[in-house]
Formats: structure tokens, sequence, C-alpha cells
């Protein structure tokens, strides 16, 4: 931003210290694909440890299906540049057995405007922007509310996307725009919810109170509601994972840890161009050729002087006077003092902009302004200098350890044997284990379930063996292993 520099000045520079502190920042806080280990918390099962063990394969197999390295690092570079970075967890839109983690532009969620921390939200909203057709094979059952909304219009300026993020442009596309929600109270204690449920009561819709995901129109617009894809609410967890680095005390969303620079990237910024368009000027060789008495250079003499070469004989006719060549051509030196003074304060500027965001000298070349002439020197150099960003590193360390337990439960949660058996075979489809309610692993309600179905006695006394060998419930799934990045 350049707020005080005329518009039609030549020339705006961008030092661009903040995007070289991102290109810096990340390589150091994620190198490459980590290597997901999963152990079972009861180490006594058997059964549960070889569960483990099949879990850890899947999970490290599927990095490389949905390229979890990219969605990553674009989630980092938002963590950098906004603050927070957001991956989403769940079934992949086109590999229906692979469970993956990708990104979204941190702009496009709304977090709870109750809370102060995230343990304390009761709702997150996703703003999404698909094809009409698209939104339909998502939600087919709402396919008539989605019909009926109006094309997605582009935002104004001053809401513009960036030029990375996806742009609303072509309505040949049919794109429309919408909000997901899920929340783990109704929606009827918030504002406007009385309305909902008048609109529900309408539509002779109940209203359960528990977990639910809402859909609604960019509008406003009522859609529908559907239950959680993955009931990661019984492990208080939601289907985003977002990595920051710093919290405001009064506001759930992050704080850039460049944030505390912009102000000296700006100035920076100022310096240069106004230096650039200093130099511009009195690099100039001004040259003012004079008239004598009626006496001055002939044309071809002003050519030569002008545009002439390195070395050129010039003519001159001297009447009567003792004049010489410096007496028809004046040259005007300007000062340039300035350029000292600038380059320092630029340097000190530059300097205050590396305290503030950690971009010390020996990140980005790996050594300091002096060399180190004793090993406790460069230990403390080194211990000082890394010190932000190893803090930044376990935060990163921890983000990555969430969004594989949430795989790890979603994979549980929504991946069957016949799933898994074409990705790792038939030993570890067998071992994968059926997901099934409480009350459902009672022998007694299978065997009756089976005998109303029409099954003989003995076939059904077989299949009520079968799955209760791989049956797992809600609680054992929820807390059936644990994990290690």
């Amino acid at each position: 931003e350049y707020h005080t520099l005329p518009a039609q000045a030549f020339f705006k520079a961008k030092v661009a210290k903040t995007s070289q502190a991102i290109k810096v920042f990340s390589p150091y806080l994620f190198q490459q694909n980590p290597h997901r280990t999963f152990r079972s918390r009861v180490e006594a099962d058997p059964q549960n440890e070889a569960r483990a063990e099949i879990v850890s394969k899947y999970s490290n197999y599927t990095l490389s299906m949905y390229d979890y390295k990219t969605n990553m690092r674009r989630c980092m570079d938002d963590s950098l540049s906004w603050g927070g970075g957001v991956l989403w967890t769940g079934r992949h839109p086109h590999k229906k057995n692979i469970i993956s983690s990708t990104y979204d532009s941190i702009r496009d969620v709304l977090l709870d405007s109750d809370a102060r921390i995230y343990e304390d939200q009761k709702r997150i909203w996703r703003r999404r922007v698909q094809p009409r057709s698209v939104a339909i094979e998502m939600y087919p059952q709402f396919k008539e509310q989605f019909s009926k909304l109006q094309l997605a219009k582009a935002r104004n300026d001053e809401d513009a996307r960036l030029a990375w993020e996806p742009k609303i442009t072509a309505d040949a596309s049919q794109l429309v725009c919408w909000w997901e929600c899920w929340t783990t109270y109704p929606l009827s204690i918030y504002k406007d919810g009385g309305n909902l449920a008048k609109l529900a009561q309408q539509e002779k819709i109940q209203l359960p109170n528990g977990p639910l995901k809402w859909l609604m129109s960019d509008d406003g617009n009522y859609i529908g509601f559907t239950e959680w894809e993955v009931p990661l609410f019984m492990e208080d967890l939601w289907p985003c994972t977002i990595l920051s680095y710093q919290n405001d005390h009064d506001n759930l969303y992050p704080i850039s840890p460049l944030w505390d620079g912009i102000g000296f990237q700006r100035a920076m910024n100022w310096i240069v161009t106004l230096m650039m368009g200093k130099y511009r000027f009195t690099s100039r060789t001004a040259l003012a050729i004079k008239s004598n008495n009626g006496q001055s250079l002939t044309n071809t003499d002003r050519d030569k002087l002008l545009i002439g070469n390195d070395i050129e004989a010039l003519q001159i006719t001297i009447n009567g006077e003792n004049l010489s060549l410096k007496d028809f051509v004046e040259q005007f030196n300007w000062s340039q003092d300035y350029l000292m003074h600038g380059m320092n304060f630029l340097s000190m500027i530059e300097r205050q902009y590396e305290q503030a965001t950690g971009l010390t000298e020996i990140l980005a070349t790996g050594q300091g302004e002096t060399q180190s002439r004793t090993a406790t020197d460069a230990q403390m150099r080194d211990n000082r200098s890394m010190s932000r960003v190893n803090d930044m590193q376990q935060q990163v360390i921890d983000h990555q350890n969430k969004v594989a337990r949430k795989e790890a439960l979603c994979a549980r949660f929504l991946l069957e044997p016949q799933d898994i058996k074409p990705l790792l075979g038939d030993a570890a489809a067998n071992d994968w284990g059926i997901l099934v309610n409480p009350d459902e692993t009672t022998p007694q309600t299978l065997m009756q379930n089976f005998l109303q179905a029409g099954l003989p006695p003995e076939a059904a006394q077989q299949e009520v063996m079968n799955i209760l060998s791989q049956a797992v419930d809600f609680e054992k799934w929820a807390a059936e292993t644990d994990y290690i990045i």
C-alpha cells in the first residue's frame, strides 16, 4: 500500500520481505511427508494391536493418493499469511475408499463468534462455491433446493479474492454459493433461530437437538440439515483442523506471525520507492548549452556533444574574446549525500522487521552478519535464532497429529472391509472390523434380526459369530488407537 505516493509515480517498490519470510519459514516448518504410526491404547488386546497396524498402513498409503504434501504446504502458506490455515478431513470426492485432508482458504471459514478458545466452539461455518451439479451430487436429497439457488456473484472490490484464490466469474459454469454449518447445539438457540424453527414446523420437519450439519444459502435461506458425516464430536473434534501460531486474547481468530512486521514492510516499500525516484532524478546528466554574445556551438558540434562517440573534437570559433568550452556548456551536478543516509535508514528498518518477524539472517543464509569464533557462540546464536521457528514447528507437528487422528477416525467410521481389500489385501480387510451401534453388538439382538430376515437358525448363528468377531462399537472406536507422527 502506498498511501502517500503520487498516482503518477514511475516506480513503486515491493521489497517483498513478507513473501521472502513465507518462503524461508515453510521449508523449516515442513520438509517432507510425515510417517504415521498408530498404536493400540490397550496393548494387551491382540485384535486392537493388529487393527492399529492396519490403520497405520492405510494412513501412510493415502498420503500420496491425494497429495497430502501440496495441501499441507498451501495450508502453511495461509497460516503464515493470514495467521491460520485449514485442512478439511473427510471422504475424497472422487476416490471413495480414500480419506483425505484437503486445503481450503481460511477466508471461507467462520468460527463461533461466541467462543474465545477453540474448545468452547459450538459451531463452525464453511463457505462453498461449486457448480450446481456438484452441489446436487454432494447432497442429492436437496436437489430441489439447490436447483432454485441463484448463480453466485463476484465479490465487490473491497472483498475481492486474491490472485491465487478461486474466483467467481462465468455464469456458464453454473456456480452456486452456500454455507455448511457443523454445530453441536441446535441453531434455534441463536439469533433468528426462531424463524428457522417456524420454517421447519411449516415443512413438518422435527428438528433434533443433537449435533447436526446445516445447509444455508448465501442469502440466508434454509436448505436443509443432515447428520455429521463422522461423529467427531464424540472426541470434541471438528471436521476442519486449523494451523495457527498465535491467537488474539479477545478473538478466536489467529494472528499472522508476520503481523508485527507489516508496518516495517510498508516503510521499506516507501523508502525504496522514494530513493529510486530521487536517484532517477539526480542521476540524469543535465547540460546547458549557452549562447554568448551571439556565439554558440553549431548544430553539428551540439550533436557531437549530446550523442557523439566517447572522444569527439569540437570546433569553437571565438571572435576577440578569451572564451573556452565551459563558457558555452555547463553541467549540473546533483548532490547524492542522501543515498548513504537512506541506505542506513533502510538497514535499520530491515533489522526492525527481522526482529519483529523472526526472519533473521541465519535463517535466510545459514550464518549471521559476523562469523562465530567459538562453538559456544555459534550454539547460542543458533538457539536464539531458531527458538521461534522451533516453537512454530511444534505447532505444525501438533496440527499434523490432529489431522492424522481425524483421518484414522474417519476411515474407521466410513470405510468397510470391502473398501480396504483392494488397497491392503484380504488379510487387512478381514481384520479391519465392522462399526456397529453398541446395542447391536449383543448376540440376542443380532440373532433376532437375522431370524426376522428369514435366515435358518444355523445360518443366522454363523452370521452372528462372523459379525461379533469383527464388530466394533462407537465407544471402542473413539478410543481405539493412539497416534504418533
